[in-house]
């Protein structure tokens, strides 16, 4: 599904806009494209992605390459990295479980991150050259090293002995865990501009384990703010030097040095108050006044900074146009078998128990364990991509879990003693652990890894065609890898005159920028989405037309994908009803309601999309292909408006024509009567030929079928 004979294929979207970053990275090595003229048509698009990934994956290929890669070299080096770092991920679990538990709760979670299905399995697959599985890494690395360095700041015995010697000094093993979760941090900031969630996350620990240590053990948890204040420094030094060259800079750079201050309050608040002898029942109220005070403080001097940091709050629960994205729907208990299967449900089952160890133990490590999954359940409930985060928390619970039922079996004592007398009970314990935990997720994984993802051979080939046959956007063909921008907006770039959009849906701008070498109008960041959709599923040539010229096009993609599928999703973005272009229709059987058919109204064929895509942009006039049919409104039970097909006992009338069919709805007593299309390819309405487009190349018909997938049309104002 990757390699094929002359070229690589990256899978789904962002890795394309990755590889242009890295490809254009080679060539001007170590600098990296601010604002790329070949991301969106027109002014160019600025570069929006954290900038380390690129870096990473530039420097390891410009060294392999010896600084003149091969595009061969490159796309192969690409390809590999996403399995590279994902086996990363699973050695840093396996330390995470053992620092935690033991070996071999270590041991299990490796094991089971390894073939879990799902999010973490699609970005760390063969070819998924994006950020997300980076994001893992060095977050993962970040609390592998923080629980380092709390182990070894309490086996040293760092307490309020050693400051009241004025000792104030970490002891050096902390040191340098403080030193290295600070560094994992950054990197981890660097790969991903939303990264000041794992900042929330470790600040929230300490500040829970400030008021534990406070306020149940009277003592202060100095070592911690040690910590946090050396960690974040070292972070805050490392993403500086980057500051305002990628977006949400700002909100990182504030919320550590707010970190930083908030741990030095609470350090000296407690000390303060232990030495006073304040009652420990007033600690947590203290530290809440001060930190809204904090916030109030920031929003008086930086209210803009404040509203961005609440609106970046808000994505953990996106709605409307983003729900089309099926990465940013939220799991659900019931609906989450597909993901994570037995370990989504067993994580529910250990996370509870955990946070009763942590009390009941006074290990801190056990809260930041708690804090963590806590935290990246709730954000995979508001969006599926953090499940990719979550899996390795789900891992690292449910080895925990699973250990405790081995041990509980006489596991240990078989290991240590050979005890013949447990055995049977130990190889009952993991024969359910195996099925229970490890079965269900071997042939998923394997299935997953199998689908295709990323552009078809026919949008291959059909790009291909582009880049061989139009004209060059910049004049020069060396342009596409020759230039290096540090422009840094659209406000400080002009295009040139030759330059000219390809207009398609935003899913496919990476691959017409990566294959074709040519400009998309909108791309997978979506900036100018809602115009796209407005244009495809327009009913006017007129209005469509002035869009495309607005937007300098010159070409039109299509494919089936948006004729069918992807139009639900352009209905969205445009603005309009879904239930004036399509519906679908209802029938009783047996008491129950069941799908008849999808039928689709006038308005669906009359969009710009189908009538390029399925007629090519040709004059059509329907003959007995047009149906009326009647229905009676009927509500689900849950409340949601349906139709049931009612009369006509083939569930619907045939008409001669479309006029014929408008005639005997308008006779009609009851409004329960519909013009309509049960095929989204044979047209019930006539339709006039689109006069400023001529189709110029499609993809071969598709096996047994005499449909091609991909189709170009050239458009003339």
């Amino acid at each position: 599904h990757v390699f094929h004979e002359d070229w690589v294929r990256f899978q789904l979207n962002d890795s394309w806009h990755h590889m242009r970053v890295v490809e254009n990275l080679v060539q001007h090595f170590p600098y990296l494209v601010k604002h790329d003229p070949y991301g969106l048509h027109p002014g160019g698009q600025s570069i929006h992605t954290a900038p380390f990934y690129d870096l990473l994956l530039g420097s390891v290929i410009w060294l392999l390459g010896t600084g003149s890669p091969s595009t061969s070299l490159i796309e192969k080096t690409g390809a590999f990295f996403p399995p590279v770092l994902g086996t990363g991920v699973t050695l840093v679990v396996y330390f995470i479980g053992k620092e935690l538990f033991n070996r071999a709760a270590g041991l299990l979670a490796a094991a089971l991150l390894a073939i879990l299905p799902g999010q973490f399995l699609l970005r760390s697959l063969l070819g998924f050259t994006d950020h997300h599985i980076a994001e893992v890494l060095f977050s993962s690395l970040a609390i592998l090293f923080l629980i380092l360095a709390i182990k070894s700041s309490r086996s040293q015995e760092l307490s309020l002995k050693q400051l009241h010697r004025q000792d104030r000094t970490l002891p050096r093993r902390t040191l340098v865990y403080s030193l290295l979760t600070g560094i994992s941090l950054g990197l981890y900031l660097l790969s991903w501009t939303g990264g000041t969630l794992f900042v929330l996350i470790i600040t929230s620990f300490i500040f829970l384990q400030h008021i534990f240590e406070h306020c149940l053990r009277k003592r202060s948890a100095d070592y911690l703010g040690k910590i946090g204040e050396i960690s974040f420094l070292v972070a805050l030094v490392l993403i500086a030097p980057a500051a305002n060259t990628y977006p949400l800079w700002n909100v990182q750079l504030t919320s550590l040095i707010m970190s930083i201050v908030f741990f030095v309050m609470w350090n000296s608040v407690s000390k303060l108050m232990i030495r006073r002898k304040i009652r420990g029942f007033y600690y947590p109220l203290v530290l809440t006044v001060l930190v809204s005070l904090c916030v109030l403080v920031l929003w008086a001097v930086y209210p803009s900074l404040v509203d961005l940091i609440l609106s970046y709050l808000y994505v953990l629960k996106p709605g409307g146009n983003a729900l089309t994205v099926t990465e940013m729907r939220g799991i659900s208990i019931e609906n989450n078998w597909g993901d994570l299967t037995t370990v989504f449900y067993l994580s529910l089952i250990s996370l509870p128990v955990i946070g009763y160890r942590a009390l009941k133990e006074a290990d801190p490590t056990k809260t930041l364990l708690f804090v963590w999954c806590l935290a990246m359940l709730l954000a995979a409930f508001g969006q599926l991509r953090f499940s990719y985060y979550f899996a390795v928390n789900a891992s690292l619970l449910v080895a925990f879990i699973s250990w405790k039922i081995l041990e509980f079996a006489g596991i240990k004592e078989i290991y240590r003693e050979s005890l013949r007398a447990q055995l049977g009970s130990s190889v009952v314990a993991l024969a359910i652990v195996f099925f229970l935990v490890f079965y269900p997720h071997i042939g998923r994984s394997v299935e997953s890894s199998r689908s295709e993802r990323g552009p078809t051979e026919s949008w291959h080939n059909v790009l291909t065609w582009m880049s061989q046959n139009t004209p060059e956007p910049f004049e020069n063909p060396n342009f596409y890898n020759g230039f290096y921008s540090q422009t840094a907006s659209e406000a400080d770039y002009d295009s040139p005159n030759s330059a000219y959009g390809v207009m398609s849906w935003w899913d496919f701008g990476y691959w017409i920028t990566y294959i074709a070498h040519r400009i998309p109008n909108t791309n997978p960041g979506t900036k100018k989405a809602e115009l796209a959709a407005s244009y495809f599923t327009g009913q006017h040539e007129r209005s469509a037309n002035e869009i495309l010229n607005a937007q300098g096009t010159r070409y039109v993609i299509v494919d089936q994908s948006m004729a069918q599928k992807k139009f639900h999703a352009m209905i969205q973005w445009g603005g309009a009803v879904h239930s004036e272009f399509v519906e679908p229709y209802y029938r009783s059987q047996a008491g129950r309601l069941i799908v008849e058919k999808l039928l689709f109204y006038p308005k669906y064929y009359q969009s710009i999309c189908s009538r390029l895509y399925h007629f090519n942009g040709e004059m059509v006039t329907p003959h007995y292909e047009t149906w009326v049919v009647s229905f009676k409104d009927i509500a689900s039970a849950d409340g949601e408006n349906l139709k049931e097909l009612a009369g006509f006992a083939n569930g619907g009338k045939p008409f001669a024509t479309y006029e014929e069919a408008l005639a005997f709805v308008e006779q009609q007593d009851s409004m329960n009567y519909r013009v309509v299309g049960t095929d989204p390819r044979v047209s019930p309405v006539p339709l006039e030929k689109l006069k400023h487009y001529k189709l110029v190349c499609q993809s071969p018909p598709e096996p047994e079928t005499t449909t091609s997938m991909v189709k170009v049309f050239e458009y003339t104002p």
